[in-house]
């Protein structure tokens, strides 16, 4: 295992999530950013999974349930991290944006919207 900065593990997340074939479902995209995530950082972060210890354990975690808001942007929900705002589309789209507000990243969901 190699202990990675965060950095190194948000740029190798996001080239796999984009990498990864679309899904169709807002379930679906959970589960992939879920999977995704957690398999760089099992590899990459040297902590863990305990999402219990997100606040102080240095691990990057997967949206929660409880981090679940109600969204503006029909068609989709929004989730709030500790470092940006994840929309996941009901047609599977995931946009990932920093707290000014700044797409991140965008992936077009299963059904090309």
């Amino acid at each position: 295992m190699s202990v990675q900065s965060k950095e190194f593990r948000l740029r190798a997340f996001l080239q796999r999530l984009d990498e990864a074939p679309a899904v169709s479902t807002d379930h679906a995209a959970l589960t992939l950013i879920a999977e995704t995530l957690n398999a760089v950082e099992d590899v990459h972060s040297g902590l863990p999974y305990h999402p219990d210890m997100w606040p102080a354990d240095g691990r990057m975690y997967p949206p929660q349930p409880d981090s679940e808001r109600k969204s503006n942007r029909e068609g989709y929900r929004l989730f709030r991290n500790r470092g940006h705002y994840t929309y996941v589309g009901l047609d599977g789209s995931i946009e990932i944006q920093d707290l000014s507000r700044r797409c991140v990243f965008y992936k077009r969901g299963g059904s090309g919207a």
